[in-house]
């Protein structure tokens, strides 16, 4: 790997390893589906999202992962992370209707 691609990817996972800091009342979270191309092969792959209204009301993106499906394990690593770097004072949780999702939001939404 170039020097430049380890920077930057220094740069991208310490963007998404951060703490976050402060209080997020809302979070909207949504997960979609986008065709990958590694090596030659494209594959379907989601991304899970979540974007944060502090207090203030400004917004800002949490988190973005790559996951391997838009289901309940996925999206209770995915919000597991969101709490361990500090993620709370939620009130309110706005998303689809993905089922992988409403499953477990209830057991992790001991963040609020």
């Amino acid at each position: 790997m170039s020097d430049l691609n380890q920077n930057i990817y220094g740069k991208i996972d310490a963007w998404r390893e951060r703490p976050l800091v402060g209080n997020f009342p809302y979070v909207v979270l949504d997960g979609l589906w986008l065709k990958r191309n590694w090596g030659g092969e494209v594959k379907n792959v989601s991304v899970l999202g979540a974007i944060g209204v502090a207090q203030s009301g400004y917004r800002e993106i949490l988190a973005v992962s790559e996951g391997a499906k838009e289901d309940r394990q996925s999206w209770t690593a995915f919000l597991c992370e969101l709490k361990q770097r500090g993620l709370k004072g939620v009130q309110l949780f706005v998303s689809d209707k993905c089922l992988g999702l409403v499953e477990n939001l209830a057991e992790v939404q001991a963040i609020a």
